[in-house]
């Protein structure tokens, strides 16, 4: 497959997930980027974030594409986010000898190739290969090694990857339905472009997408992406949880997750009757002691699933001094204060930024970050966390193609490779 050039301003996400497709528009202007719409709706063919059943996928994107995009768009490419259970990352190093006095941008790449050639199974496909760390002459902690001296530089990486078959498996789905894909990107990366900070990244920052069949989570440590994983639990097993817990069909279920849920129930609130529409057709009237009594064991159940990566990502170097939660799910009433309990760390809810200045000013974006947090509007929901995080990652994929050739230019952008099908290159400094 080959990378589709975009010749608009307009910047298409696109999040399949296992409960919901949201498709995320954004217009982008020497100002930088401003969200135009975000919408979501119901997927079919989809399982902890996988394609099981390709035709009922590629259909569910063409009815939310009709419905989302204007008919002038929908020749133009998008941005797809891909998690699972199937993504898998491991780190690996290479090296490079320097041939002149300063370190080229030549050199970088070369040492980066290096890195990139470790072993992966025939199964899987390298999605991204993401610099941790430069070192040369046995110094580390460099994050912009062009021009400066030395005879050997080394770099450290995380290689992500996932299984052809699911990743071709979306792809596929994708063209189905009409759509053009520019870019595949990990969504917990897409979900931190639109939910974290520079200053956040720097300091070391966990970032936890909670989604309707999957949980993805982003390690950072030194403004680098350090670790990702994707755990096989999501909202949807609280949904379920409520299902079986109050004999209720699955729907009821989910509107009394959204309606009612709570992880913590205070003595003001546990009598609160509630009516709700049993599997046979009958009303019958619950207290929401009951609702938070069947969800706080999933969430604590998922928290602990969450607290081992993080204690994982912890033996590698990681200092978490905050964790960011979005995603539909974060926004369960009490779970904020719960997961800062049993995390051990303290914890926000990540809502994404809906108006980002030029992506060069990495300051205003983090001042338009801290508004967005205190004054959500329409589009700055948890759920579309990973929709508006695709859309400033194809901007910033944008802005490194103009300077593509450029070395003063190379360390705004990290080699992100899909082999085979995508060479993307994007703004990271």
């Amino acid at each position: 497959m080959t990378r589709k050039i975009r010749d608009s301003n307009t910047l298409i996400g696109l999040d399949v997930g296992t409960t919901k497709i949201c498709i995320v528009t954004g217009e982008k202007s020497d100002q930088g980027i401003t969200i135009t719409s975000a919408r979501s709706f119901s997927s079919t063919g989809l399982r902890k974030g996988i394609v099981v059943d390709a035709d009922a996928a590629a259909e569910s994107i063409r009815r939310a594409v009709e419905e989302a995009v204007p008919s002038g768009d929908r020749a133009l490419s998008v941005c797809v986010g891909i998690a699972g259970s199937h993504i898998k990352s491991f780190s690996s190093e290479g090296s490079a000898n320097i041939k002149g006095k300063k370190v080229l941008p030549q050199d970088v790449e070369k040492a980066i190739d290096t890195a990139s050639a470790a072993y992966v199974p025939l199964d899987r496909e390298i999605l991204h290969v993401l610099p941790t760390d430069f070192v040369l002459d046995g110094q580390g902690g460099i994050k912009d090694p062009v021009g400066l001296t030395g005879r050997r530089l080394e770099v450290k990486v995380t290689i992500v990857t996932g299984a052809i078959a699911a990743v071709q498996s979306l792809l596929r789905a994708c063209e189905a339905s009409g759509v053009a894909v520019s870019d595949i990107v990990l969504q917990p990366i897409a979900s931190s472009e639109a939910t974290v900070t520079q200053r956040e990244r720097e300091r070391g920052v966990a970032l936890v997408d909670i989604g309707g069949g999957t949980t993805d989570i982003a390690v950072y440590q030194s403004g680098w992406l350090l670790r990702t994983a994707v755990l096989g639990i999501g909202g949807n097993h609280f949904t379920n949880d409520l299902s079986i817990g109050l004999e209720v069909s699955f729907p009821e279920a989910e509107r009394i997750k959204k309606l009612f849920g709570s992880i913590l129930c205070d003595e003001r609130q546990e009598k609160r009757p509630i009516k709700v529409a049993l599997a046979n057709g009958h009303v019958k009237t619950i207290s929401a002691r009951d609702i938070s009594d069947i969800i706080q064991p999933r969430a604590e159940e998922t928290l602990e699933l969450i607290r081992k990566e993080l204690d994982e990502a912890k033996r590698l170097g990681a200092n978490i001094s905050r964790t960011v939660l979005t995603g539909g799910c974060s926004l369960l009433t009490g779970l904020e204060p719960y997961a800062g309990t049993l995390l051990g760390t303290p914890v926000r809810i990540g809502y994404p930024e809906v108006n980002v200045p030029d992506l060069s000013d990495r300051s205003g974006r983090h001042a338009a970050r801290a508004r967005s947090y205190d004054h959500p509007v329409e589009f700055s929901n948890p759920m579309y966390a990973t929709g508006i995080g695709l859309v400033i990652y194809a901007a910033q994929a944008g802005e490194s193609a103009a300077v593509l050739g450029n070395s003063t230019h190379l360390f705004q952008r990290i080699v992100t490779t899909m082999t085979g099908w995508f060479q993307n290159i994007i703004g990271r400094k």
